[in-house]
């Protein structure tokens, strides 16, 4: 996701783009991000050590989950004080649900 990009027009975008395409899939090709994903759709916000106790693993390589979560546009972070808090981004669970793929095939 670009710095002047919103994740709904980044995920907009992924239907145009085959470089953000690949970027949403990739993002999607691993069992801790979905599992990531997962949680936040089910719990809502939380804090990325939160999401790292969760899934077993050093906070160190949750953030880089949600740090390659947050660039395919699934994912929105912010600063809370000394805690970093993750969320899905609006938009992300329709995507999801129908993979922009899947749109873009319809379409032709």
């Amino acid at each position: 996701m670009s710095a002047k990009q919103t994740p709904k027009q980044t995920l907009a975008s992924a239907r145009h783009s085959p470089r953000m395409l690949a970027a949403f899939y990739k993002a999607l090709g691993d069992e801790q991000r979905l599992a990531i994903l997962r949680q936040l759709a089910q719990q809502g916000e939380q804090c990325i050590c939160d999401i790292a106790h969760s899934l077993g693993r050093d906070q160190s390589v949750a953030y880089r989950h949600i740090r390659m979560l947050e660039a395919a546009g699934l994912v929105l972070t912010r600063k809370d004080g000394p805690y970093l808090l993750c969320r899905i981004a609006p938009g992300a669970k329709k995507h999801l649900e129908e993979p922009p793929c899947l749109k873009a095939s319809r379409r032709r």
